[in-house]
């Protein structure tokens, strides 16, 4: 099983005597676990925010479905209230008072079918501010992703300047070892105030 950069400088370490054998699996693992927490914190928020928002657009789209369908359904009952109209014309005496209530059933049909128009456009720029919303929020998802990239890219170039710098360790000479520990010593800090 081959190892990762991490697990190489903290062998580094121990063979160096660094830090203790003890303490390595705790310090990788710890290290690890932060990396992974800062990912989601970062995106879990925005990720909630566009399933909600996907779901609140499929709700939308499938009320305006059936406020079509409902609209259909007004349009042709209209067009039957016409249609009973022409009928009772021949007996129009007899019919006077049913031609009145028709007469207030159109207009009722009339005033429901503009207020379903008007919650079908109030919908349709509800799907459309949902959309401008939802292009908002992906765009944000791609600052946190690129944010993210950069913190990722800055942790790299740390590990690789520790690595660097534990080689620069084992390349002196015994009798250097108090500059040696120097060395360790600042890198030990190093990582202490970028960790934090």
């Amino acid at each position: 099983m081959s190892r990762d950069v991490l697990e190489e400088i903290l062998s580094a370490a121990l063979h160096e005597k660094a830090i203790a054998p003890d303490g390595i699996a705790d310090f990788a693992a710890g290290l690890r676990d932060r990396a992974r927490l800062i990912l989601e914190e970062r995106l879990r928020p925005l990720k909630d925010r566009v399933d909600t928002l996907e779901k609140e657009n499929a709700w939308r789209a499938s009320a305006i479905l059936s406020l079509t369908d409902e609209n259909a359904r007004v349009v042709d009952e209209n067009l039957r209230v016409k249609d009973e109209n022409a009928r009772v014309k021949d007996e129009k005496e007899r019919v006077k008072d049913e031609n009145r209530r028709v007469k207030d059933e159109n207009a009722r049909v009339r005033k429901e079918h503009a207020g379903l128009m008007e919650e079908v456009r109030q919908l349709k720029d509800e799907c459309r501010r949902l959309k401008e919303e939802m292009e908002a929020v992906r765009a944000e998802w791609h600052t946190a992703s690129a944010a993210h990239d950069r913190l990722l890219q800055h942790h790299r170039g740390l590990i690789r300047g520790a690595a660097e710098s534990l080689e620069a360790v084992a390349d002196l000479p015994v009798w250097k070892r108090g500059q040696a520990r120097a060395r360790l010593a600042e890198m030990a800090a190093t990582l202490r105030r970028d960790s934090a």
